[in-house]
């Protein structure tokens, strides 16, 4: 696990599973852990050391910024009465559950880096 992946890790952590491959232990697959909003969200193997999170207690949100610290996409837990789909931030939803939206804004920049709202559908997940 590279911390650094992950910032702060009272908040989170990245879960890799490996395979054994030729008797050597390979990383497979990774996640990353919000322990504050209860979620998960693929990370695929190609952002591991170039995507790192900054965590923004105040917003509920976790900001995926590249190696050069510039801001990809965050994902953010807003409270469903503060939820506005007209808002001029454009933002995705990604899942609701009880009295929280779960949802996501991408960058120019993230769209440069391959990221797509679709994939960011799949990659998400509740801790339940």
């Amino acid at each position: 696990m590279s911390e650094s992946n992950v910032g702060d890790s009272s908040f989170g952590y990245m879960l890799e599973w490996c395979e054994i491959k030729k008797s050597k232990l390979v990383a497979t697959e990774f996640y990353v852990v919000n322990l504050l909003e209860n979620y998960n969200l693929y990370f695929p193997s190609d952002w591991k050391n170039n995507v790192f999170i900054r965590t923004d207690l105040g917003t509920r949100t976790w900001n995926f910024l590249n190696k050069n610290d510039v801001l990809l996409f965050s994902v953010s837990a807003i409270d469903f009465s503060q939820w506005d789909e007209n808002s001029s931030v454009v933002t995705e939803m990604l899942m609701m559950q009880n009295d929280t939206v779960y949802a996501c804004t991408i960058t120019e920049e993230g769209k440069s880096f391959g990221i797509k709202a679709v994939d960011l559908l799949k990659y998400f997940s509740l801790n339940v």
